[in-house]
């Protein structure tokens, strides 16, 4: 009886061991075990239609003059007194900028005849001369609003800190380096980018409000958005210009792709 029992107990064994050698072996995912009987794959595609859209609205815009205006009352630096608010959004390949500029050499107001290129405002009598635009971007509406613009000892605005409005037909206007400081956004993917370090602070190059210093319209506040909005002030400079109307129809923002 012993013997038998012995041989029953090692057949039973040999028995469990084949049936586990047939069955698949399990995973386990977050303590469910499962046991693959057969599988199939099968392929999967997308696609997502690129976009940009840029849209230009001016704020506290008051005087009943349509655009921006710039009227001197005895001093040569003048800060217009609306903000532009400009929301954009791109999720096209490569790498995208907004872009400033007059195209002052084209037909319209404001057309220069004059040597060089003509950024900025064109005189409406003597339109060999012209006076530069300068501009500055900020992420709120508040801080474009309470932004003043700086100037250097000779009275003269600091394109330093106040970036000055390039025209087309500068030479090499579509290279690399004069797209960079005619980027008002760069960088742009959906609604995020960075703005251009117009104004910052000169003391510390630090492109924030850190600098007890300084005053805190001098340094940039917020370097970049999230919410696809920047808001731009513009100031002109009339040193040197002779009295007359200056105008220009042709200052635009562009969003445009870098290579």
């Amino acid at each position: 009886m012993k013997r038998r029992k012995i041989t029953l107990t090692v057949l039973v064994g040999i028995l469990l061991l084949a049936v586990c050698m047939v069955i698949p072996m399990k995973a386990h995912a977050d303590g469910v075990h499962y046991a693959t009987i057969s599988s199939a794959s099968i392929t999967a595609t997308g696609s997502l239609a690129g976009s940009t859209t840029l849209t230009a609205t001016l704020l506290n815009d008051t005087d009943g003059v349509a655009g921006l205006t710039f009227t001197s009352a005895g001093t040569l630096v003048i800060a217009a007194p609306e903000t532009l608010k400009v929301e954009f959004s791109d999720n096209t390949a490569g790498y995208q900028s907004m872009i400033i500029s007059t195209n002052n050499s084209v037909s319209g107001t404001g057309i220069y005849t004059g040597s060089g290129a003509g950024a900025g405002l064109v005189g409406g009598t003597d339109s060999t001369v012209n006076a530069p635009l300068h501009w500055t971007v900020f992420a709120t509406q508040a801080d474009a609003a309470a932004y003043s613009f700086t100037t250097k000892g000779d009275g003269y605005v600091d394109e330093v800190v106040q970036y000055y409005v390039a025209d087309r037909s500068e030479a090499n206007f579509d290279s690399a380096n004069a797209l960079g400081y005619a980027s008002v956004v760069s960088g742009i993917a959906d609604n995020d980018g960075s703005l251009a370090n117009a104004p910052y602070d000169t003391a510390t190059g630090v492109d924030d409000d850190s600098n007890p210093a300084t005053p805190s319209q001098n340094d940039g506040t917020q370097r970049s958005v999230t919410n696809g909005e920047a808001y731009i002030r513009f100031a002109v400079d009339y040193h040197g210009v002779p009295a007359q109307n200056y105008s220009t129809n042709s200052l635009t923002l562009a969003v445009v792709t870098i290579s």
